[in-house]
C-alpha cells in the first residue's frame, strides 16, 4: 500500500477508512455514466420500492456490508503480499464450489470434482513453496 501514498498531497499513508472511501468515492462516476448511457436514470426514480422502509433498510446494511469487505479486503491487502492476497481470494471458491454441490444438490462429474482437487492441490503446493 505504500504505493498509494506516492499519490497523497502530502506524501502521508493513507489509512484503510480513507482507501475505502476513495476507493468507493471513484466508483461512483463510472456508474453515474453507465446509468445516462444506458438510460436507467429515469427508472431508478420510477422505483416504487424506493419508498419501501424494509427496502431502504435492507439496501442500508447491504451497503455497511459491502464497505466492510472492503475495508477487510484492504487490511488484509496491507497485511500481507499481493500474491497470498490473490491466492487467497483464489481458494475462497474452493469451499464455495463444494457447498453449491452440496446444498444444491448438483450431480458431481469428473469435471467439477478435477477442478475442486486442482484448487486444492495449487494451495498446498503454494503453502509447501513458501515453507522452504
Amino acid at each position: 500500500m505504500d504505493t498509494v501514498s506516492e499519490h497523497t498531497t502530502n506524501k502521508q499513508k493513507m489509512d484503510e477508512n480513507s482507501m475505502v472511501y476513495y476507493n468507493n468515492i471513484l466508483s461512483l462516476p463510472l456508474i453515474l455514466l453507465l446509468m445516462f448511457a444506458f438510460g436507467e436514470m429515469d427508472g431508478l426514480f420510477a422505483q416504487s420500492a424506493l419508498r419501501n422502509p424494509v427496502f431502504l433498510v435492507v439496501a442500508l446494511a447491504g451497503g455497511i456490508i459491502g464497505f466492510a469487505i472492503s475495508f477487510s479486503s484492504l487490511w488484509f491487502l496491507s497485511q500481507t503480499t499481493a500474491t497470498i492476497y490473490s491466492l487467497t481470494g483464489a481458494l475462497n471458491k474452493i469451499p464455495v464450489a463444494i457447498v453449491g454441490l452440496v446444498g444444491f444438490n448438483e450431480p458431481t462429474n469428473p469435471k467439477n470434482l478435477a477442478s475442486i482437487i486442482i484448487g486444492l492441490g495449487a494451495g498446498v503446493l503454494f503453502v509447501k513453496a513458501k515453507q522452504r
